[in-house]
């Protein structure tokens, strides 16, 4: 068999056919690997074998889940060898680092009266927010800032700032109020309102709020439509950042990164391969692309 990038690895395909898996998806999910990582394999783009001719770890799972022998799934070509299988994996042998998980919600974050009524002030839907409940609605809103945000919004809001603000900050304080004008925090407003009709104080009602912020967020998809396909690829074709470099961009400019925020998704939603797309990134792709392309062109002016 033909090895070259171009070619599809139909041993590996058949392999897990045979197995009884109804899909290349199925059988990612059942192995609990990157989708990216196994179809790497299916198009020759990796090879099994490290450098210090060890079996790589997910190969090693493939293997064991399939009950074949690595000749099996792959052309004896693109083997290198000797090669050898470790006793056990269990010590994240070749993998990359975990990721630290990034805190998305301060929930110490509190407010003043005032400080409340400046905060939904910024907040062009304010006006939809029951009376009763707006206290409680920018404190949620501002426990969901990323640090830096709120840290300027803070400075220019609450501590009375006296002076102009520096290019920088004045960036970062833009950002800020985007974050509190950002689609989930509308959507919030329908789960404050069932929280406030079950009764209790604005503590309790933004205690068992905070306790699902997450899964509101993460639950929470939008269907890709042609409109919304098309939208993104001309501000991806606009900016010339590609979903890894958007990323990269949005890092070199101080832009936070949501926790849950990767480029292959990004990509999928590109290029059609996915139906659906998490509402938190379909919101951070727009506005840094759309950050990205102002940057551009007021660099060529």
């Amino acid at each position: 068999m033909n090895s070259s990038k171009s070619d599809r690895n139909h041993s590996l395909y058949n392999a897990i056919e045979n197995a009884g898996f109804a899909s290349m998806s199925a059988f990612v999910r059942h192995v609990a690997l990157s989708y990216r990582n196994v179809e790497s394999y299916a198009k020759f783009e990796r090879r099994p074998v490290d450098r210090k001719g060890i079996v790589k770890y997910d190969i090693a799972a493939i293997c064991e889940a399939l009950n074949c022998k690595l000749e099996d799934i792959f052309p004896a070509d693109f083997i290198d060898t000797p090669y050898r299988f470790r006793e056990s994996y269990d010590d994240d042998y070749g993998r990359r680092a975990k990721k630290k998980p990034i805190a998305r919600y301060f929930s110490d974050r509190t407010l003043t009266k005032p400080q409340a009524a400046k905060v939904l002030n910024l907040i062009r839907f304010a006006s939809d927010i029951p009376e009763p409940l707006g206290h409680a609605f920018a404190e949620l809103a501002v426990r969901r800032l990323a640090p830096v945000e709120y840290a300027i919004l803070a400075r220019v809001q609450f501590e009375g700032l006296r002076e102009p603000l520096r290019y920088g900050d004045s960036k970062r304080y833009e950002r800020a109020c985007r974050a509190l004008n950002k689609r989930s925090n509308q959507e919030l407003i329908g789960a404050l309102k069932r929280e406030h009709a079950a009764g209790g104080s604005r503590r309790e009602i933004v205690a068992r709020l905070s306790a699902t912020e997450e899964e509101l967020e993460t639950a929470n998809r939008i269907t890709l439509t042609p409109e919304i396909r098309a939208r993104i690829q001309e501000l991806r074709n606009r900016s010339g950042l590609s979903p890894i470099m958007l990323l990269k961009w949005a890092t070199r400019h101080d832009i936070p990164i949501p926790d849950g925020v990767t480029a292959q998704p990004l990509g999928n939603a590109l290029s059609g391969r996915t139906k659906t797309i998490a509402a938190f990134l379909l919101e951070f792709a727009e506005e840094t692309w759309i950050a990205a392309i102002e940057a551009k062109a007021k660099d060529s002016s």
